[in-house]
């Protein structure tokens, strides 16, 4: 099952291990608002896939593109799962020059 550009709203209290790991530092509830790009169930697990357009020229602005945004796919996995009920498998960066980067997630 292939599902495209999927939008989220979703509801976190202050307490929410979401809003701790996103930093989020508000003692009211938030609504977490989003889209993901792409969403693949392939063998019982899902993966999350962000397309990214920034263009870059080094192994070294890879990685900096690669850590700046590690968070926001991680992020995007937990929300997947919360919504879901199912466990992601993968989290990726595909960077629409060069192609993709799996995320430790």
């Amino acid at each position: 099952m292939k599902l495209a550009e999927v939008p989220f709203s979703i509801k976190l209290d202050a307490s929410d291990p979401i809003c701790r790991f996103s930093g989020i530092k508000n003692p009211l509830p938030v609504i977490l608002q989003g889209k993901i790009d792409l969403a693949v169930k392939e063998n019982g697990g899902w993966s999350i896939i962000d397309y990214k357009t920034n263009y870059y020229e080094t192994e070294e602005d890879l990685n900096l593109l690669i850590n700046h945004y590690t968070n926001q796919i991680r992020l995007y996995c937990r929300i997947w799962e919360r919504i879901t009920k199912e466990k992601v498998s993968v989290g990726e960066l595909y960077f629409t020059g060069t192609g993709s980067v799996i995320v430790n997630i």
